[in-house]
């Protein structure tokens, strides 16, 4: 019984591999960005683009090995 559920564990590991969500990319303008509700300087404009952007946006840049 233990192996069964092993295996059914470990095939449900393998298949879930495939299964990809859909990329997270927008176009146009985005509503909620802070820029749009608040000053910001050029800057702050600069490193928020290089650290947090990427991941707190609608336009992920995704690392090379995120195309399989």
């Amino acid at each position: 019984m233990f192996r069964k559920i092993m295996l059914a564990m470990l095939l449900a590991l393998i298949i879930i591999q495939f299964i990809h969500p859909k990329k997270n990319k927008a176009e146009g303008p985005q509503a909620n960005y802070i820029g749009n509700t608040y000053p910001v300087p050029e800057d702050v404009k600069t490193i928020m683009a290089k650290a947090c952007l990427d991941c707190h946006s609608n336009n992920t840049r995704y690392p090379w090995y995120a195309s399989f």
